[in-house]
């Protein structure tokens, strides 16, 4: 239900049919004429029909009005995510796959996420090298046994060590041959240059401890994909006030990407 229609006295209810609800609804309008209230409604609809619901807030105020509404009898379903709370972080693994066929499209979503964060006109800031190299390294450290993330990419190209241990694990020709010949024949010179420029864009997550605390878990803290299939209550808190607006909004891009893998 969205609201009331009065027309010459006759009230009539005015609904959005789920088959609508599963195409996008945009809703716009200055600060007060009722866009969060709108989906706070459909949202304890939902929850009071035993449905799932997924809400990503970068305000953080509706979170609140959310956890007030909810029913004892689905408080077991409730999932909050709060980047935030340094003593409990919650992990989420942009590269944790379960399927092979995953594999690529996290790669090529996280990929996007750093076009979005540093080269957003395509101006070749990212480009086609960093792409190739971020690829090889990432299905790297997919292969591991215990999973990788990203924080583990600068790794390989850092120490020797981790990178023989990871590229032992590998069992694509393709990125065996990124190792053992591309790379084993790009020149020192060559390499220091493309290391700084490639290793830079990490920065940002590996020396950021809330960054850190919450990407760097190789097992993410719930599976999106179960939260869908058994109708849980997600939540997801990402107050620009609390952990920053970079975070909240590379946080955001990676939930979104993860809600997309899953579907």
């Amino acid at each position: 239900i969205l609201g009331k229609s009065v027309f010459r006295g006759v009230e009539k209810m005015v609904r959005l049919k789920d088959d609508d609800r599963r195409r996008h609804l945009y809703a716009i309008g200055k600060t007060g004429v009722g866009k969060t209230t709108i989906f706070l409604n459909m949202i304890e609809q939902d929850i009071k029909a035993g449905k799932g619901v997924a809400y990503i807030d970068p305000n953080g105020d509706a979170i609140l009005e959310i956890l007030k509404i909810i029913p004892k009898e689905r408080a077991e379903d409730v999932i909050v995510f709060d980047p935030s709370d340094a003593t409990r972080p919650m992990g989420l693994n942009m590269l944790e796959w379960t399927r092979p066929e995953d594999r690529d499209f996290l790669v090529a979503e996280w990929l996007e996420i750093f076009y979005k964060l540093f080269d957003p006109n395509r101006t070749g800031m990212v480009g086609p090298q960093f792409e190739h190299w971020g690829r090889n390294a990432s299905l790297t450290v997919m292969a591991l046994p215990g999973g990788g993330t990203l924080i583990d990419i600068p790794r390989l190209f850092t120490d020797d060590g981790f990178r023989e241990y990871a590229v032992s694990h590998v069992k694509d020709p393709v990125v065996l041959a990124f190792w053992n010949q591309q790379m084993a024949k790009t020149s020192d010179y060559h390499k220091s240059e493309m290391f700084n420029y490639f290793i830079s864009k990490f920065g940002r997550f590996m020396t950021n401890d809330l960054m850190r605390n919450v990407i760097g878990q190789t097992t993410s803290a719930f599976d999106v994909r179960d939260i869908m299939d058994s109708g849980k209550i997600f939540l997801v808190n990402l107050s620009k006030g609390k952990i920053g607006e970079t975070n909240s909004f590379l946080l955001g891009m990676v939930l979104v990407s993860k809600l997309q893998v899953a579907a």
